[in-house]
């Protein structure tokens, strides 16, 4: 062991970080003023090594360095050294291989050192302050757990936290935190290793601004689980921008399909108020404090410690941020007194459902203690309703890119990658002009149109599949990157033969790790993986495997693949674990482990692109249909869960029998239709995936759309006789065919029309789908009320009428009577109330239902306008009312000038704001 090495690792600039602002200012000094710590470690720590290394010497490449080469080992390690530690050589062997070491050399290796380093007075200090060992500990650590692993009793170890806890809350300055953590957040995370941008993850400075590269998504509502949507929905008529992210709510979760962008959201959120960008976010989280949680991160961290998200979070600051002077007491008061933000990333990357919830309640009860916060939680759309956030907290997806989207993406690529303007000019002109001849679902992916622009910047070629588009991006990365003369690394040539086998066992046994419920990845775990498939291969024998392994580990770190224990990208993650299924599994015809594979994971969102790869790698190696049809027929016999999964593939594959197309969506027609429907009018009644994937498949496959017609007909035929279930099939009819309510009445064909008719004069929701594509709303409201009533009596008109199959809802009759009342001019406004009153509902019947409703009456802004004029020119006091009502159902902006109003006027809207006032009490 050289003192070099670990003078290198400048123990006293780490003690320094570890200690700093917590009131050890003595220790502080002598650290901190020469190099007495450093120099004082490296003789003991080679004395050591050497009376070690004289015993063995053949142990770890004759390097006992390999302890300090790695934080998380290092760490653990000097907490050993405490003179109130006990050794837990337990610890160690989670971090690092110990199994072909010699019996008890760590043990001797960590005693040996300590009693070195205590001959020295600043290491006997140190090492002897029960204090500093508790601090090394971490503030966020389990008491139990320190006091399970040292000298010191629980009680004496309370007594030291508070200590700690007030001496730390005595020095701490708010501002100084706040300038530490937004410079260090603002470097870690503005500045990006970009797929498909030729860089060195491992080098900070080649990195790219997340600002040269990002484009801003927009998004659309979702009405899962928000019963105040009708109200945002008149905000956002038709999309939300980036800055309008967080009028959408104060609580949000934002759903995005795969490679969405979802995480670069997040990302940028956090640097632009970081940043203090004042336009962003029109200005008014200038003053905010943004904090981003990994949830996967989080759950490992949970799982390990027992903590909350408060004393994660105050783990991932110091260790992330080098903020090193908070306590769990400071971090508290700054999260319910100051203005902060709680980015959650990722709930969908929680293998386990029962701990996707555990996360989930996690961040309902955080809102709970801190109800001042805003948030925002991620997640792919597919997974979402496992654990769905509940009703607080509104809900929006990320759009598909469009047109004007891929082109700013398509020209800012472009900028950061090629520096000659012509050769610049002429690939963007050349892509954009041949991106019509690929799917536009692949384009309009953020993360899918990265990949096409990577490809082709190096073949001139656009991909044809989402398949092509995967296998392509990885071999061009890697090659494109072998042959960079900045990057070459001496990799033996068996090595560099075989990387495609080497990166799918690495894969499969990660993506493998991450389904599990004890997820346990290391470098030393990854390197041995990569050790066990260089022998499997024979390319090396045990003496050689594990310094080979080390040497690929470090290829693929520089060619931006694998880094800090994880693939730069999921990209690659799951193509090379469908890879490693295919090649290893598939290949060798072992169809009963495929089956297996595929039946176990088809039901979980975690593994879908994994399986949409598998498949289409096994589509596209076939001469017939015969494999892919014996898959269909397995799952579809076997796995109901499946179901919403085939049908999606069903329209990427191309050796499939329309026998297995049909068998797909009549099986989960049939599901559908066999659901529960659901009790509560704001969650989902039916499985939204397996409706969207049927409502796909019938769109855009005309094979699909011919089975599911045909189907219909005979269900039609099957409960000819059953009024109820006919109902039921109509609606299923109906609503899969005709999302968006445009074609018409003529694009359906019942089997027997006036059976139809029959259905729809004895069930208020069919009644109303049917008005809804033959009618223009909101006149087929007006029109038939009448007959609506006469159907379905009067109470019927006040209660909501909620989809079948779909998750939307239609409000209730009234409700979409009163909006045409309140978008009309007052004269026919008061001729419609007298409608109403001639059908038995009387205005006092009317005002009431106005006050119960659960949102607006889609009013726009022209209408606003108009609506207030109306009320300042009326003297009917009890439509004035009916019209302030729903001015307060729109959340109007524009204040009724009250100067101008009656006193009877002013009156009524006294009475009715002290009801507010009064109902918010009781609440």
């Amino acid at each position: 062991m050289m003192s070099g090495e670990l003078a290198m690792l400048n123990i006293g600039k780490w003690i320094l970080t570890k200690i700093l602002d917590k009131g050890f200012d003595s220790i502080v000094g002598k650290i901190s003023n020469n190099d007495e710590i450093n120099i004082a470690f490296n003789k003991a720590f080679k004395k050591t090594a050497d009376e070690i290394q004289s015993k063995h010497p053949d142990v770890l490449g004759n390097s006992l360095y390999v302890f300090f080469k790695k934080d998380e080992i290092y760490n653990e390690l000097f907490k050993m050294l405490f003179k109130s530690s006990r050794v837990n050589i337990s610890i160690i062997e989670k971090h690092f291989d110990t199994s072909s070491l010699p019996k008890n050399l760590i043990l001797d290796f960590i005693n040996s050192l300590r009693t070195e380093l205590l001959k020295y007075r600043i290491f006997d200090e140190i090492l002897s302050d029960n204090q500093l060992f508790f601090i090394f500990q971490g503030l966020d650590a389990n008491i139990q757990v320190i006091a399970e692993n040292s000298l010191i009793s629980v009680e004496t170890l309370s007594a030291i936290y508070d200590t700690i806890q007030t001496r730390i809350g005595q020095r701490f300055d708010y501002e100084k935190f706040k300038r530490i953590y937004s410079e260090n957040a603002i470097n870690n995370l503005s500045q990006i290793s970009f797929i498909g941008l030729g860089i060195d993850i491992s080098i900070k400075k080649n990195r790219k601004k997340l600002n040269d590269v990002f484009v801003e998504p927009l998004f659309e509502l979702s009405d899962r689980g928000n019963p105040d949507l009708y109200q945002l929905q008149n905000i956002f008529s038709d999309s939300i921008t980036f800055d309008d992210i967080f009028a959408a709510g104060k609580k949000i979760v934002i759903l995005g399909n795969p490679g969405s962008g979802k995480s670069m959201v997040l990302k940028s959120i956090v640097c632009d108020i970081l940043q203090r960008k004042e336009a962003r976010f029109k200005g008014n989280l200038v003053d905010y404090l943004p904090f981003r949680i990994e949830l996967r991160n989080y759950l490992s961290y949970k799982k390990k410690n027992h903590v909350n998200i408060c004393k994660y979070l105050l783990s991932l600051l110091e260790t992330d941020y080098q903020v090193t002077n908070l306590t769990e007491e400071i971090l508290s008061t700054i999260l319910s007194s100051k203005n902060c933000i709680m980015l959650f990333d990722g709930l969908d990357e929680i293998f386990d459902i029962s701990d996707k919830i555990a996360i989930k309640n996690d961040i309902e009860n955080f809102h709970n203690n801190f109800d001042n916060i805003f948030s925002i939680t991620t997640s792919r759309i597919i997974g979402y309703e496992d654990a769905s956030l509940n009703e607080d907290f509104q809900v929006i997806q990320i759009k598909h890119f469009n047109i004007d989207k891929i082109q700013e993406y398509v020209k800012k690529w472009y900028d950061k990658e090629e520096e000659v303007a012509d050769i610049r000019e002429r690939e963007v002109n050349g892509f954009l002009s041949k991106m019509h001849e690929i799917d536009g679902e692949l384009t309009s992916n953020p993360l899918l149109l990265s990949l096409i622009v990577i490809i082709y910047r190096n073949i001139l070629k656009l991909p044809e599949s989402k398949l092509e588009i995967y296998q392509s991006c990885t071999k061009t990365l890697v090659d494109k990157w072998d042959a960079s003369k900045d990057l070459v690394i001496n990799l033996d040539e068996r090595l560099l033969k075989e990387k495609e086998k080497l990166f799918a066992d690495l894969a499969h046994w990660q993506y493998d790790q991450l389904s599990s419920k004890e997820t346990a990845i290391t470098f030393v775990k990854a390197r041995q993986t990569v050790a066990k498939t260089i022998r499997r291969l024979n390319i090396a024998d045990e003496d050689t495997s594990e310094s080979l392994a080390e040497e690929f580990m470090e290829y693929a770190q520089k060619r931006s693949l694998y880094f800090d224990n994880t693939f730069t990208h999921k990209t690659f993650l799951e193509y090379y674990t469908a890879y490693w299924i295919y090649s290893n599994i598939e290949k060798k015809h072992n169809v009963d482990e495929r089956n297996r594979i595929i039946s176990k994971y088809i039901g979980n969102s975690f593994w879908f692109i994994v399986l949409e790869l598998l498949l289409n790698l096994i589509d596209k190696d076939q001469a017939d249909t015969d494999i892919i049809d014996d898959i269909y027929k397995i799952q579809i016999r076997d796995n109901p869960a499946g179901i919403p999964f085939l049908i999606n593939m069903s329209l990427q594959l191309k050796n499939i029998s329309d026998i297995s197309i049909r068998d797909c969506i009549i099986t989960g027609v049939d599901q559908l239709f066999c659901k529960k429907i659901r009790e509560n009018m704001y969650r989902s009644r039916v499985d939204n995936n397996l409706f969207s994937s049927l409502s796909k498949a019938i769109r855009y496959s005309t094979k699909a759309k011919a089975f599911f017609d045909k189907h219909i007909t005979e269900m039609e035929r099957i409960y000819s006789q059953n009024m109820s279930e006919l109902i039921k099939v109509y609606a299923l009819k109906i609503e899969l065919n005709n999302v968006d309510f445009n074609k018409g009445m003529d694009f359906f064909k019942f089997e027997n029309p006036a059976t139809y008719r029959e259905a729809t004069l004895s069930n208020a929701y069919l009644y109303l789908l049917d008005k809804s594509i033959s009618m223009e709303y909101p006149q087929y409201i007006v029109d038939t009320l009448d007959e609506f009533i006469r159907l379905f009596g009067i109470q019927k008109i006040f209660e909501e009428l909620i989809s079948f199959y779909d998750d939307y809802h239609f409000g209730s009759y009234f409700s979409g009577f009163m909006h045409s009342v309140f978008s009309s001019p007052i004269n026919k406004m008061e001729q419609m109330i007298i409608i109403l009153n001639n059908l038995g509902i009387t205005n006092s019947d009317i005002i009431d239902n106005i006050n119960r409703s659960l949102h607006g009456y889609f009013i726009s802004e022209s209408q606003k306008k108009s609506l207030l004029k109306a009320f300042e020119a009326t003297e009917n006091l009890e439509i004035c009312e009916m019209i302030y009502l729903a001015i307060l159902k729109e959340t109007f902006d524009i204040k009724i000038p009250l100067e101008n109003l009656s006193e009877a006027k002013k009156q009524m809207i006294t009475r009715i704001e002290q009801q507010n006032i009064e109902k918010s009490i009781t609440l």
